[in-house]
């Protein structure tokens, strides 16, 4: 493995292996390179929805504050190396390579009794080896992959732990019921670190209770401790102000869409009001710079101004919702036309019963490239609605460009896979 092809080709050969929940692969790896993980400070963010809004609101107002951030997330949507980046800049092809190769040597040095480690789980290895090699990096925020109890970066011990919400995805990994899923999503509450939560779930948030009491861990419930106040909720953005045990905070503006942003943006404020019990310095200007110049690709992005088209990788229910919330305040007489994309374990009909309900004017439904990618043929045999089918996720933009007016709006909405090909069409 001599440069970064090839070691992005060996990652990939291990996307055969699929998703394996459990730590103890990545535990026995992690011992042979010394325990990277524990060179650098860490923030771990959980959740079905929100986390790499969330994710994008601390770091810039960590940035803001004059720190060097890192942060892991997932999937990527303009590029692969974005989701191992440091104060927003992806990894260079030669950092990848470099902890890469000292991966996969720790790797092959290693027993595997538990059978071969999978992509995540090397690309979690990378991102941690990377982050502990940069010097003067004063912070990493890692995403959850998949739930959280038994995810590859909950082999991390934080300064703060966070869970955005509790909703139905990923089902037939996490559980059946809310319960279920909501006791995964703790499993990354630690002994004695503060979580803090957004989530409103009453079902979710006794689950939630019970294991930060267990764990003695300091436990905050944003929504009942914060008085807030929403000035502005429109198109392009949101104004609020916030009253927290520890300040007030005028005024807030943010630019990414929706009412759901303003509920990552408090998480955020309170992340970072947890961090300063760690010495860490950031003041109301930060907090205020940070959240206006906070920025996340795909999540109710403006692409095009006449016709107005959306991208927003919503794929799941409560994501869905949130997504049909918006577009309720802003399409008002306009035409709404619709191009999605799913994967094959979601239940088509639930999920788009918020966006039917709205009467678009057309619904395409198409594909993009992946093994899980639903058929669109397939779908518009099951949706009591009419429907057309366009393979190509280019083709299907183009014929609704054509077709639309300048007033018009153009939703192109499911999985993040769909979102990533159609934004390079932009």
């Amino acid at each position: 493995m001599n440069n970064f092809s090839e070691a992005f080709d060996w990652l990939l050969s291990h996307r055969n292996y699929g998703i394996k929940p459990g730590l103890e692969r990545i535990e026995a790896v992690l011992e042979h390179l010394g325990h990277p993980e524990r060179v650098f400070n860490s923030i771990h963010i959980g959740g079905t929805n929100g986390k790499g809004s969330t994710v994008t609101y601390v770091r810039q107002i960590m940035q803001q504050a004059g720190y060097n951030v890192g942060t892991f997330t997932s999937p990527y949507v303009v590029q692969f190396e974005e989701r191992i980046s440091i104060n927003g800049t992806p990894i260079s092809e030669e950092e990848f390579t470099v902890a890469a190769i000292s991966v996969r040597e720790a790797l092959e040095r290693v027993n595997h009794p538990y059978g071969p480690a999978t992509e995540f789980e090397i690309l979690t290895l990378i991102a941690m080896v990377h982050f502990a090699n940069v010097k003067e990096l004063d912070l990493v925020i890692f995403e959850v992959g998949l739930g959280g109890r038994l995810d590859s970066t909950n082999i991390i011990h934080p300064l703060v732990s966070a869970i955005t919400n509790v909703g139905q995805d990923h089902m037939h990994i996490l559980g059946n019921t809310i319960e279920d899923i909501a006791f995964e999503k703790a499993g990354i509450i630690k002994q004695n670190v503060p979580i803090v939560t957004t989530v409103v779930n009453e079902e979710a948030l006794r689950v939630i209770r019970r294991i930060a009491q267990e764990k003695k861990a300091p436990i905050t419930i944003v929504h009942d401790e914060l008085n807030v106040h929403i000035a502005k909720l429109d198109e392009e953005g949101s104004t609020f102000s916030v009253i927290t045990k520890q300040s007030t905070y005028s005024e807030l503006t943010i630019r990414m869409r929706g009412a759901h942003q303003v509920d990552n943006a408090l998480l955020a404020i309170r992340i970072v009001e947890e961090l300063t019990s760690f010495n860490y310095l950031v003041n109301e200007d930060e907090v205020r710079k940070g959240l206006e110049l906070a920025f996340w690709p795909g999540r109710l992005e403006l692409v095009r101004s006449n016709p107005r088209v959306l991208l927003d990788g919503a794929h799941n229910p409560e994501g869905i919702e949130r997504l049909s919330s918006y577009l309720q305040t802003i399409v008002q007489g306009r035409k709404l036309h619709l191009i999605i994309a799913m994967t094959i374990e979601k239940d088509i009909q639930q999920m788009l019963e918020p966006l039917i309900v709205l009467q678009p004017a057309s619904v395409t439904f198409t594909s993009f490239n992946h093994v899980r990618a639903m058929d669109p043929e397939v779908i518009i045999e099951q949706v009591p609605f009419d429907a057309r089918a366009e393979m190509n996720n280019h083709k299907a933009v183009q014929e609704m460009l054509r077709e639309a007016d300048d007033q018009d709006v153009i939703v192109v909405v499911g999985s993040l896979f769909l979102i990533s090909e159609v934004r390079a069409f932009f």
